[in-house]
C-alpha cells in the first residue's frame, strides 16, 4: 500500500512539475508578447504623432507658400490699379477732356 501510495504521489508531482512548468512558460509568453504589443503600440503611438506633426508642418508650410503668393498677387496688382488710375487721371485733366469741354462751352 505504501508503495502505491508512493507511486501515486510521484506522478502527481510529476503532473503538478509540468504543470506548473508549462503555466511558467505560458505566462513568459504572454508576458513577453505583452511587452512587444506594448512596444509596438507605443512605437506605432510615437510614428502616428511624427507623421501627424509632419502633415501640420507640410499643411502649415504651404499655407505660408499661399498667402506670400496671394500678398504678391495683391501687390503686383494695387500697383497696376495705382498706375492705370493715374494714368487715367492724367489723361483726364492733363488731356483732351478738359480742353473740349472748355471749347464747347467758350
Amino acid at each position: 500500500m505504501d508503495n502505491k501510495i508512493m507511486k501515486w504521489h510521484e506522478t502527481n508531482n510529476n503532473q503538478f512539475d509540468e504543470i506548473q512548468e508549462r503555466l511558467t512558460k505560458v505566462f513568459k509568453y504572454f508576458s513577453d508578447s505583452k511587452n512587444q504589443r506594448d512596444f509596438g503600440v507605443s512605437d506605432f503611438k510615437t510614428r502616428m504623432l511624427d507623421l501627424l506633426d509632419q502633415q501640420a508642418d507640410a499643411r502649415r508650410s504651404s499655407e505660408n507658400n499661399l498667402l506670400s503668393l496671394l500678398d504678391d498677387k495683391t501687390g503686383k496688382l494695387r500697383t497696376e490699379i495705382a498706375n492705370e488710375s493715374k494714368a487715367r487721371f492724367t489723361r483726364y485733366f492733363n488731356g483732351g477732356y478738359l480742353k473740349y469741354r472748355a471749347n464747347q462751352v467758350g
